[in-house]
């Protein structure tokens, strides 16, 4: 696989947002695929592949028809920057001068305008990066309530 490359809201290296499930496992044939099968939020179990190689997770929409998400702890670039690498602080810097709704979270940033969110990666030294789709951006925010009454059932 080449230069993994970000174009916001439309695709992810060789793959597509509106790619379902099928036809991505088939454009992953040649990597050794170590998980296959749901991955559990908040109750709801999303369709999803995990690829060691290059360590990156698809979570696909219910059904799989379209991508929902992509999370990645390896190298990933977005104009001309490599945002596993570069320091937290130097993203947020250079994000807040891009898209004036960027979200400061507790370790790290979330971009409206260019669908990223990057966090300190909790597998590797660096970061890690969610690519996430217009869906995945329309879901009703899942509050701190949401997640006690989840967790209380």
């Amino acid at each position: 696989m080449h230069l993994l490359e970000i174009t916001p809201y439309v695709a992810f290296n060789d793959f597509n947002f509106a790619d379902s499930y099928q036809s991505i496992k088939s454009k992953l044939s040649k990597f050794k695929i170590v998980h296959d099968g749901p991955k559990v939020e908040m109750g709801k179990e999303y369709p999803s592949l995990y690829i060691q190689d290059i360590e990156l997770l698809i979570v696909f929409v219910e059904g799989g028809e379209r991508v929902r998400y992509f999370e990645i702890d390896n190298d990933v670039h977005h104009g001309g920057m490599n945002l596993h690498r570069e320091p937290l602080s130097k993203l947020r810097l250079l994000y807040k001068k891009l898209d004036e709704n960027l979200e400061k979270l507790n370790d790290g940033i979330k971009s409206p305008l260019f669908g990223i969110q990057i966090t300190k990666s909790e597998i590797r030294n660096g970061n890690s990066v969610l690519v996430y789709s217009n869906e995945y951006t329309n879901e009703p925010p899942i509050s701190e309530d949401d997640i006690i009454n989840y967790f209380m059932k």
